[in-house]
């Protein structure tokens, strides 16, 4: 095995280690004490009037409004190399999903607005659990193909984009910036794993660019 065909192996075992170690200790000592509170209110303490349209679109339409759209589109409209970014990016977000649910399951940690009454809400209160960020987990997958995958006239902005949604999930009040660091990471083992095993999907992949065709 070359160097880089290890490091593509190493890179998702890494992020799935930072990823459950991160987990552990959230469920060892909570969300709502230290440093995760005091950036939590940092930020959410810190809302600009006139930036709050615009979070709060981010946040609620940032995720599937987006990321959906991106996957049709370069598979339609793209060359081979575009159709590849979407089938890793689809085949990710679906392996994403998965884990995320369970991961939100098995941790259950409260929301901050569950937690301190206090806090600045700008959207609707999600009713399910708090830990990791299910918007970051995507947005993270997406961008990650995107940098892998994609020329930098795409994946740039594809990136901000993630970059924003994940912070306006703490701006608006629903996340603490642990479940987005959370989201980031679990999003980072999902998008380099299937990037590594790209060969044993390549059957798949094969098969769909030949019916689309």
């Amino acid at each position: 095995m070359d160097k880089n065909s290890l490091m593509r192996k190493l890179i998702p075992v890494a992020a799935g280690v930072a990823f459950i170690l991160l987990s552990i200790l959230t469920k060892i000592f909570g969300e709502s004490n230290g440093a995760n509170v005091t950036l939590f209110f940092f930020i959410n303490n810190n809302q600009i009037g006139q930036l709050n349209g615009l979070m709060v679109a981010l946040s609620v339409y940032g995720r599937e409004y987006v990321w959906i759209p991106v996957v049709a589109l370069l598979w339609i409209f793209g060359r081979l190399r575009h159709k590849r970014s979407a089938f890793l990016m689809a085949s990710a977000f679906v392996i994403g999903i998965i884990l995320g649910v369970l991961s939100k399951q098995i941790m259950a940690e409260p929301r901050p607005f569950d937690v301190f009454s206090q806090t600045h809400v700008l959207l609707e209160k999600p009713q399910d659990f708090s830990y990791p960020s299910g918007h970051a987990l995507i947005v993270s997958i997406g961008a990650l193909i995107s940098l892998l995958t994609l020329p930098k006239k795409l994946s740039v902005p594809l990136s901000a984009e993630a970059l924003l949604v994940s912070y306006s999930r703490v701006y608006v009040g629903v996340h603490w910036p642990v479940d987005v660091l959370a989201g980031w990471l679990l999003g980072g083992f999902c998008a380099t794993f299937v990037v590594a095993e790209e060969t044993k999907l390549s059957r798949i992949f094969d098969a769909l660019v030949s019916f689309w065709n």
